[in-house]
């Protein structure tokens, strides 16, 4: 695989690094699945993964380290979780593309050197539900890469049972 190099760029000063620990999901809700999510742990782990109604994207989860640069994040990933092979079909059930791959190889992949991601951040703050009328309550959101995350999880021992 290739070595993509990413520097995530925060436009607010961030705080100590709990402020950044937690489940970071992509959506205000978690319908039948779990839309794109990031995890990161005190103790400077992370996992990524994929939207899971995503029927067709390869990539599943990325695990890895992850470590505050003065205001940037920096994700160094150690391995992935892949789909391989395979074919598509119509998609059934809650998938939300229109296809959806069948018949795939799911395998993890140790990646020796690490690879480094970039991921920009901004907009650290607490989202209020009287300002987002579709959040359930006042919840603390990031941008990471431009879409909007917000913490659904904080405690270490939650974020294990989640994922």
């Amino acid at each position: 695989m290739p070595t993509a190099t990413v520097l995530l760029m925060a436009s607010v000063v961030l705080g100590p690094r709990d402020a950044l620990t937690g489940v970071w999901h992509n959506s205000t809700c978690v319908g039948s699945g779990y839309s794109e999510l990031y995890a990161f742990f005190p103790d400077g782990s992370f996992r990524w993964q994929e939207n899971q109604m995503d029927g067709v994207a390869p990539v599943r989860v990325r695990w890895g380290n992850w470590a505050l640069d003065h205001d940037c994040l920096v994700l160094s990933v150690d391995s992935v979780k892949v789909w391989e092979g395979g074919h598509l079909e119509p998609a059934e059930c809650s998938v939300g593309t229109d296809s959806m791959l069948v018949d795939f190889e799911e395998r993890v992949i140790p990646l020796s050197p690490p690879e480094t991601l970039t991921v920009d951040i901004a907009r650290l703050r607490l989202d209020l539900c009287d300002e987002n009328e579709d959040l359930p309550a006042d919840v603390w959101g990031v941008d990471l890469d431009g879409s909007r995350f917000w913490r659904i999880a904080s405690d270490p021992a939650e974020i294990d049972r989640m994922l």
